[in-house]
């Protein structure tokens, strides 16, 4: 069975995520097992595009086959660049090359604790990337780190995902950077039952108390730090003026400084994961990093 995608370069995060739903919903009631995937004309590198459809697609349960176009193929789409694979002087050189681009490739992060040591200084290299491209701005470089940060940390203490992805671009002329984490793990959900959570049943359940701050961890701090998504949803939204989306099973948030709406994904869909859009305005002078940690 053919499925055919032809979606170009837009600013509208929206649009992107519901032409993923779109394609994820034609190969779901295709009856054969086999598909081919005919992304020859697509012509964007959004991360909002391109992550979460490598995250839906792989939960599938579909033997899928792909023909990418150059921008896909240029995004590593859709296991990314396995980072744990490549001498990390090597990959420091390689990741260099994109900072005289508008976008980093999907990159697999490992997230085994024994490999916390590695995660970081991929983590610290990507960063160093993303700051370049946006121009070194100190302020925002700042949220920027510890927003990528805490994402990347959630996925390592939660997801039970062997890697988490990251991928991103920079629209210089509008100045903003899309950055998309993600991840392949066991949800929100799966998360909280693991700790016995009796309380919660529901994907939509797990992803309020999520960023209500609720911890799935028994630690003195838990019911202050939680999942580490409500000071980065907050710096991003109210200090940053951008947008904060994250898809866990079934259920999504949209996030702005006006907004804070939570629905159901498309009914037959589901997120075997979670993912994390973030949309920053890089130009924000006024904001100031330490208000939102102390």
């Amino acid at each position: 069975m053919l499925v055919e995608s032809n979606i170009s370069d837009k600013s509208n995060i929206i649009e992107y995520l519901s032409n993923v739903f779109e394609i994820v919903n034609k190969v779901q009631i295709v009856e054969s097992d086999g598909v081919l995937l005919d992304f020859s004309n697509v012509s964007t590198k959004a991360p909002a595009y391109t992550l979460p459809l490598s995250v839906f697609l792989s939960g599938s349960g579909k033997n899928i086959q792909y023909r990418l176009s150059k921008d896909l193929k240029d995004v590593s789409f859709c296991d990314g660049i396995n980072s744990s694979e490549i001498r990390l002087s090597a990959f420091r050189a390689m990741m260099q090359a994109y900072t005289i681009t508008d976008y980093l490739p999907i990159v697999a992060i490992p997230t085994s604790r024994l490999e916390d040591d590695l995660k970081d200084n991929i983590q610290s290299i990507i960063e160093d990337v993303l700051i370049e491209q946006i121009g070194n701005i100190n302020n925002v470089a700042s949220g920027l780190r510890y927003i990528i940060g805490e994402c990347v940390d959630n996925i390592t203490q939660h997801a039970k995902s062997d890697f988490g992805y990251i991928s991103a671009v920079t629209n210089k002329v509008k100045r903003f950077i899309d950055i998309c984490i993600a991840d392949r793990g066991i949800t929100l959900l799966g998360s909280y039952k693991e700790n016995n959570d009796a309380d919660i049943h529901t994907d939509m359940e797990a992803l309020k108390a999520a960023n209500r701050g609720i911890s799935t961890k028994n630690l003195p701090d838990a019911e202050n730090r939680g999942f580490g998504i409500v000071t980065s949803k907050k710096m991003l939204t109210d200090g940053l003026g951008g947008m904060f989306i994250m898809i866990s099973g079934s259920a999504m948030l949209m996030k702005t400084e006006h907004l804070n709406e939570y629905v159901e994904i498309p009914e037959g869909l589901y997120c075997k994961g979670t993912v994390v859009i973030c949309r920053i305005y890089f130009d924000n002078k006024d904001f100031n990093y330490i208000k939102y940690v102390e």
